[in-house]
């Protein structure tokens, strides 16, 4: 897999592939705020294909002395062949090199079955619920709690 780090310019691309892979879509204006916001802290990448075709993408940001998931996708047509894994693996690596970071912290919908499997392969372990975090899926809905999750980084 080959890795773009994300800018500014690259939030119309991303807002596509965003809408593709969230139930609940971040807009095109919130993920430009998030990529304007100081690059010396920011994790975001974005796994291509060979061809430059985007598939999967972690948007991160260090605040203090931690490193917060905001939100990890993948295309539906890439999911289960581990992409989200590797891009993940690797931001975790970079952030672990910088001597600041002590944890990562990330929020994931508790139906998300898939996701939470994924990060407590990579040493993620449940911290807490957030009752009634996220909005509904569909019109009408109920709200979901959101799963708290960290993962002390090892030096």
């Amino acid at each position: 897999m080959n890795k773009h780090k994300l800018t500014p310019n690259d939030a119309p691309r991303l807002f596509q592939l965003e809408c593709a892979a969230q139930p609940v879509p971040w807009s095109e204006e919130n993920l430009r705020l998030e990529l304007n916001r100081d690059a010396s802290k920011s994790y975001s990448w974005v796994g291509t294909t060979e061809e430059g075709t985007w598939h999967t993408y972690v948007l991160a940001r260090q605040v203090m002395d931690e490193l917060w998931i905001l939100q990890v996708g993948t295309a539906p047509e890439y999911r289960r062949r581990g992409s989200a894994m590797e891009l993940l693996k690797w931001v975790l690596q970079d952030a672990s090199k910088v001597s600041e970071i002590a944890s990562v912290l990330l929020e994931v919908r508790e139906s998300n079955r898939g996701a939470i499997t994924l990060y407590e392969r990579l040493g993620f372990v449940r911290e807490g619920v957030r009752p009634k975090y996220y909005p509904p899926v569909a019109p009408g809905g109920v709200r979901e709690a959101a799963v708290l999750m960290r993962l002390s980084l090892v030096r």
